[in-house]
């Protein structure tokens, strides 16, 4: 007769333990004598609990209830009694959270002795408190039962965990293999004990006390403090109904119902996050500095996170950190911090709030999740010394962690292999396939493996196994490598091929890659946008490449790469005539171009400060770079300090440096530049004679003000028109048409206007101001222009066209110059009617 295949007996026991774990989570309490029917347990929920710390255990069940129930004589368990009960929980896929008080659950019995459920602690000597609850909604026949295990007030110590079982020598194991041994390398130092310490944390009937808190919500702060959230949650109730006076039992009140309604429905967070909200809003609007506060911002940040919306909560979790960073609410808003930090890719944030959590007083729990994250996070962050440490001590705290979280071993493997010990990261992977032989990253991992391969100089296997992924697993990390491989010969061959490469880098940067074929599909891309002078795209590329693995000693090829791009692009730029780029650069990337130490480089950086007007920048990059100079000192470059001090204001300075030069070559140079200081001076007859002295000014070279018109302006000044018009007239010729100097335009031809003017020329000043009026910027300027033109054909007897240029001023958007044109029309119409009546 067959059977069927017999369960392994690893497996079994493996099975055996999870049903052990599922069972300890029932308890039933007697609300009177059973009778014979079936009771069916139809849903379980274990949840850890932190204030106080504690677990809850709630069972759902249909039919009778239990016929006995209470704690072992010698305080290891609690048992049940039924009559029979049956389940179709899978208990085998139900286990506790890392720090439960609950150790295992198992069931027991035969057809004429009846069931026993055992609830099995994790510490003997533990309590218990049990509740009979309706179910939810109320229907016949259904209850649930909640059981509060607490944690022994002196816990004995701990008996030392039995050896793992060797992993079987055939693949797929059914028993998971045992925890893998850090290399000492590697090893993990003692952990630091806590340097935070909680203040005093009384329970709600304490505070109460202290208080003097009517004797009806002590009531329900008792409840609550025994974990008896039903009755406390309906006592709060009843207590709010009352309308309370005093402003502080309102508070208490309010965060009493927060607290016992989260505690009763955490573990459907997300179906309660509404609620939980709402009665936390009240009570903190009640008393925001309440000593609840903290516990309400946390779990409004939990309910905020179980509603979609993790940047809310990151604000509440964060707030929390702020304001009560010695609080026991601090270490689990970072716990929960942590993850949605790694989700926006802020992983620095991450690595540091985890290891700011680590110096808080933890439960077990806690602190191996805490270094859990925190070996991935620095895993993410490249540190990779630093994440098989956070592992091993997760690991050393809980030994089955590896069993309950098999991706830690992935993680070890990989920053394993960056730290070049092969033969353990090999292994890791082994034992993560085989204790998840179906991972949806089995890919990856094999690909790793293929790649140790190869570096062990086993080719043969590497090869078989690079062409089963490529074969079974296609676009998988396999297929990836082998098409770098392929990019890598293109690159060597001819300029067509050198592009085909380029084109398999940019698609493989489209694809997820593990990070170190991450780093070098980016590094290659970018080298090859170097090469081809695409220094944007190519410093993107290595920035976002540098930004995922900061501070790593093998990122150096990148950041050397970068420092050639960010000076090849800042060439590049002022080669252009594209001064602002080159400031960018220089002030975003100062190390780079302090590295680069060259005199070409200063030389172009100072000058486009200068270009820009960033005087005083300008004057110390190239004062250092006059210093960096050996033998005379550069003349040239004294006259560009002394023509940037000029132009900042400081005409003292400016005079300094100029009384350096003394080159004959440099003279006229050098007295032009003191011409202009004297003009801003007021000197204008010493700027005439000055001018007149020197010999070629007519070839000198361009200035921000025409020397012509440094002539022109300066007899103006001295009140001789008749001599500056002809220099206004050169000065308009040297400008030209160049749109680039309109402004200087403009200057010219209204202080050319105003010598018309004074010269009497109507005629002259009008088509002089007309040109003005072309290239001037703004509304009012040009309102200005057509005012003054209008005066001039009204002095000159030509009332008709002043009246066409008023009258269109009257439209102007701008009513001071209506107000102007009006005024001048009526007196244009006053003198009219004068001439009239003569």
């Amino acid at each position: 007769m067959n059977l069927g295949n017999p369960i392994p007996r690893r497996q079994f026991s493996r099975r055996l333990r999870l049903v052990a774990v599922v069972c300890m989570l029932v308890v039933f309490s007697n609300n009177g004598s059973a009778s014979a029917a079936t009771t069916d347990l139809q849903k379980v929920h274990i949840q850890n609990r932190r204030k106080p710390t504690f677990t809850q255990v709630v069972l759902f069940f249909k039919g009778s209830r239990p016929v006995r129930h209470g704690a072992s004589p010698n305080g290891e368990e609690y048992t049940f009694d039924f009559r029979h009960l049956t389940t179709i929980v899978k208990l085998d896929q139900i286990v506790p959270q890392p720090g439960s008080t609950v150790g295992a659950l198992t069931i027991t019995g035969d057809p004429d002795k009846g069931s026993q459920l055992h609830l099995r602690y994790s510490q003997p000597q533990s309590g218990a408190k049990l509740m009979v609850l309706p179910a939810t909604p109320p229907r016949a026949g259904f209850y649930r039962l909640a059981l509060n295990i607490f944690p022994p007030i002196s816990p004995p110590p701990q008996p030392s965990a039995p050896p793992p079982t060797p992993a079987p020598e055939a693949p797929p194991p059914t028993t998971p293999p045992p925890a893998p041994a850090v290399p000492t390398s590697t090893s993990v130092e003692l952990e630091a004990p806590p340097s935070v310490e909680y203040g005093p944390q009384p329970s709600k009937e304490e505070e109460g006390l202290r208080a003097g808190f009517s004797e009806a919500l002590q009531q329900a702060n008792r409840a609550y403090d025994q974990g008896d959230y039903p009755k406390a949650y309906e006592l709060y109730e009843q207590f709010l109904n009352t309308l309370p006076q005093r402003k502080d039992e309102l508070a208490a009140a309010r965060y009493g119902l927060a607290d016992s309604y989260f505690a009763l429905n955490e573990a459907q967070l997300a179906d309660n996050a509404v609620a939980i909200l709402s009665n936390y809003s009240m009570a903190l609007k009640v008393d925001p500095a309440a000593s609840s506060a903290p516990w309400a911002m946390v779990r409004s940040g939990l309910a905020l996170q179980a509603l979609g919306n993790p940047n809310k909560a990151i604000e509440c979790f964060e707030e929390v950190i702020t304001r009560f960073p010695k609080h026991p609410a601090a270490p689990v808003a970072m716990q929960a911090l942590a993850p949605l930090y790694l989700r926006d890719k802020a992983i620095v944030e991450a690595i540091r709030v985890l290891r700011k959590a680590l110096a808080y007083p933890l439960n077990t729990a806690a602190r191996v999740d805490i270094y859990r994250q925190l070996g991935e996070a620095l895993y993410l962050a490249g540190e990779h010394a630093g994440a098989v440490q956070a592992f091993n001590t997760a690991m050393k705290t809980d030994p089955e962690l590896y069993l309950k979280e098999p991706v830690i071993l992935r993680y070890l493997g990989e920053a394993l292999f960056v730290e070049q010990k092969y033969e353990e990261s090999r292994d890791l992977m082994f034992r993560y396939l085989n204790l998840r032989p179906d991972a949806t990253d089995r890919d990856l991992v094999l690909a790793r493996i293929a790649e140790i391969l190869t570096l062990q100089d086993e080719k043969e296997l590497s090869g078989k196994l690079y062409a089963y992924i490529q074969n079974t697993l296609p676009n998988s990390e396999g297929d990836v490598i082998a098409k770098i491989r392929r990019a890598e010969y293109l690159e060597g061959k001819d300029k067509i091929t050198a592009e085909e490469a380029t084109a398999i880098y940019r698609d493989l940067l489209q694809k997820p890659l593990a990070p170190p074929l991450s780093r070098l599909v980016h590094f290659k891309y970018a080298l090859r946008l170097f090469e081809r002078g695409q220094f944007a795209e190519c410093v993107k590329i290595l920035d976002e490449s540098l930004e995922k693995n900061p501070g790593k000693a093998p990122m150096d090829d990148f950041t050397a790469l970068r420092a050639r791009t960010i000076i090849g692009w800042s060439k590049q730029a002022y080669q252009q005539k594209d001064y602002a780029q080159v400031v960018q650069l220089h002030e975003a990337n100062p190390k780079v171009f302090a590295a680069a130490s060259s005199m070409e480089i200063d030389a172009m950086t100072a000058d486009s400060y200068g270009h820009l007007k960033l005087y005083p920048k300008a004057i110390r990059l190239t004062q250092g770079l006059l210093n960096k100079k050996d033998g005379p000192k550069d003349e040239e470059l004294v006259l560009k300090i002394a023509r940037y001090y000029f132009l900042s204001g400081d005409k003292n300075s400016a005079l300094q440096w100029c009384s350096q030069v003394q080159a004959p070559t440099r003279q006229t140079e050098k007295n032009m530049l003191i011409a202009q200081i004297l003009f801003t001076q007021a000197q204008y007859p010493q700027v005439v004679a000055l001018l007149n002295r020197l010999p070629d000014k007519g070839t000198a070279p361009v200035s921000p003000v025409n020397w012509y018109n440094l002539y022109a302006e300066s007899y103006m000044h001295m009140g001789n028109c008749t001599k500056a018009a002809p220099w206004f007239d050169k000065a308009l010729e040297g400008l030209g048409k160049d749109p680039g100097r309109s402004e200087e335009r403009l200057r010219v031809l209204m202080n050319q206007g105003i010598c018309y003017t004074k010269d009497n020329n109507t005629e002259k000043a009008i088509t002089t101001l007309e040109a003005a009026t072309l290239l001037a910027p703004s509304e009012d300027l040009q309102c200005q222009l057509r005012y003054e033109m209008a005066k001039l054909y009204a002095e000159a007897g030509q009332p008709q066209k002043a009246t066409e240029i008023l009258t269109k001023l009257l439209d102007s958007p701008l009513s001071l110059w209506q107000i102007a044109a009006r005024q001048e029309l009526d007196y244009l119409k006053l003198r009219q009617t004068e001439r009239a009546t003569r």
